[in-house]
């Protein structure tokens, strides 16, 4: 499917942003949102991109009673809906196999689960957990049925982000809570990794396409939100994770798959740069305000649809 206009702004100012593996990224002169373009077939990244046999999600705990420590994110997000006094029925949109849902309901919350990947969502429904696999606009809830819902790094994975918004919407209580955690391209560690990979031609963890299909930042994910009648509620911010960006550059792969003694020492040297970068981000972390996953937190304000 190829994109004429930017989905938030519906304007047809876009530039060229970046190419990876002959994918081609643009992005909105207004709102700088970030977009593969044409798009993938939506049943193709079902089918060859997130399933067991690509091997996404392949090694993820099967028995979730095993867990003795929560991913910080998630206890991060459990925590602030206390604040919030959130109750009722949660659903998480993309829950793999199911781990914060499993700590949802420890916490009390009625927890729904869907999940496209097969493998997965049957690790989550032998946990015990009510998981659906398929879409969530598969599963057919019902209209204002959850206080909560949590799409945990799925915003930029999916061909119509604001068709799935507006389904969350749709099934989303009154005054119900939407968190979005996603990467924020508006951030240091973007914008350095960024500027060392196109002077040096290194390849950039930050694209990952199939898998990463639209970059946001604060700004205009908050004007999307907005665009649908969702109120900002609260924004938090955790670190970059150095050992999945080196896997996003793809060379430990084809290290393995070449065994050269070229493709290692290259492989290092890449590794190397994106170390002193990442150290970087650390030891001035005290001087930014925004880091590079953003948790948004906001509320759906009325009954209307957009």
């Amino acid at each position: 499917m190829e994109i004429k206009e930017c989905p938030i702004c519906d304007l047809k100012y876009i530039s060229f942003f970046s190419e990876r593996d002959n994918c081609i990224f643009l992005q909105c002169d207004n709102c700088n949102l970030v977009f593969m373009n044409p798009l993938p077939d939506a049943q193709e990244l079902i089918d060859n991109f997130y399933s067991k046999e690509s091997g996404y999600h392949c090694k993820l705990v099967k028995n979730l009673e095993k867990i003795k420590r929560y991913d910080k994110k998630f206890i991060k997000i459990i925590d602030t809906l206390n604040n919030f006094k959130a109750t009722g029925n949660l659903l998480d949109v993309g829950c793999a196999n199911g781990e914060f849902l499993f700590l949802a309901k420890k916490y009390g919350f009625n927890a729904y689960g869907v999940e496209a990947n097969t493998y997965t969502a049957n690790i989550a429904t032998s946990n015990g957990l009510n998981v659906f696999n398929g879409t969530l606009e598969e599963a057919k809830f019902k209209d204002n049925y959850f206080s909560v819902i949590y799409l945990g790094d799925i915003i930029e994975h999916v061909v119509d982000p604001v068709s799935l918004l507006r389904e969350c919407k749709r099934i989303l209580k009154k005054e119900g809570i939407i968190i979005i955690s996603t990467p924020n391209i508006d951030c240091f560690w973007v914008k350095a990794t960024q500027f060392v990979c196109y002077w040096f031609k290194l390849p950039w963890s930050v694209l990952l396409p199939y898998y990463h299909l639209y970059l946001f930042s604060e700004a205009n994910l908050k004007k999307c939100m907005h665009k649908l009648n969702f109120e900002i509620l609260e924004i938090k911010y955790n670190n970059v994770s150095l050992r999945h960006e080196l896997g996003g550059t793809g060379l430990f792969k084809k290290y393995k798959n070449t065994k050269s003694v070229k493709m290692l020492i290259y492989t290092i040297s890449v590794f190397s740069v994106y170390t002193i970068i990442y150290a970087f981000s650390f030891l001035f972390k005290p001087f930014f305000k925004k880091n590079f996953e953003m948790i948004v937190f906001a509320k759906k304000t009325n009954d209307s649809f957009c």
